[in-house]
């Protein structure tokens, strides 16, 4: 069984409605509730990204702000999330949720190489950016999550010792100068030109593996 051969999954009109419901588990627990939170968040990035795509002429600023707190949560939290359950795996103690077993049987030998495919397709994603993309990825979340940016100016700590340091959590935490974060942020402008172009360009270079990500994860939902 090769890639080419695992069908294509794209959202369907039935499926708009559950990717953008609300799961509530009042324990917020349980493979149920996280294979189908992994599946609405892939899927609505997917549905964003197409829709600033198909949109270009008429820029549509809903979807670009929710593109780019969907795409922070997939190359940082879920890049995270699938590596541990591949590192797990290779240990052979754990399936990562009941519902892949099915896709496991028809597509896949074991959960280990269906996480392997999936490890694959995020990484591909997140390195077809370049760090200072990835820079400007993280900041254009920070703007779109909250009302006020106090961690991109100069902060005072203890015994009004100048905190000039910005951690990156999409970098693996790497922490930068914040003069260098804005130089960088400028770099990136520039060499874009506007905030519209780089949106609708970053959605064009993710939407591949987005497709290939739904597809994978269609399966983990119920």
């Amino acid at each position: 069984m090769t890639e080419d051969d695992i069908p294509v999954s794209r959202p369907s009109k039935k499926d708009s409605e559950n990717l953008h419901r609300v799961i509530y588990s009042p324990t917020q627990l349980g493979p149920e509730v996280t294979a189908t939170q992994i599946w609405q968040w892939i899927g609505t990035a997917f549905v964003y990204a197409e829709r600033l795509i198909k949109n270009q002429a008429d820029f549509d600023h809903d979807a670009g702000g929710l593109f780019w707190i969907r795409l922070y949560g997939i190359l940082v939290d879920l890049r995270a999330k699938f590596k541990s359950w591949k590192e797990v795996n290779e240990a052979l103690v754990y399936s990562p949720h009941p519902e892949v077993k099915e896709f496991q049987k028809r597509y896949f030998p074991s959960a280990l190489e269906w996480c392997t495919r999936a490890v694959e397709l995020i990484n591909g994603l997140y390195i077809s950016f370049s760090e200072e993309e990835l820079i400007y990825i993280q900041y254009r979340r920070h703007v779109e999550a909250h009302p006020f940016q106090k961690s991109y100016e100069v902060q005072m700590g203890k015994n009004n010792k100048v905190i000039d340091k910005l951690p990156h959590a999409i970098l693996d935490n790497k922490v930068i100068n914040r003069e260098q974060v804005h130089e960088i942020l400028g770099r990136v402008l520039k060499q874009y030109k506007s905030e519209r172009i780089i949106a609708v360009e970053f959605a064009k270079r993710s939407f591949p593996y987005l497709l290939q990500l739904h597809t994978l994860t269609t399966f983990l939902k119920r």
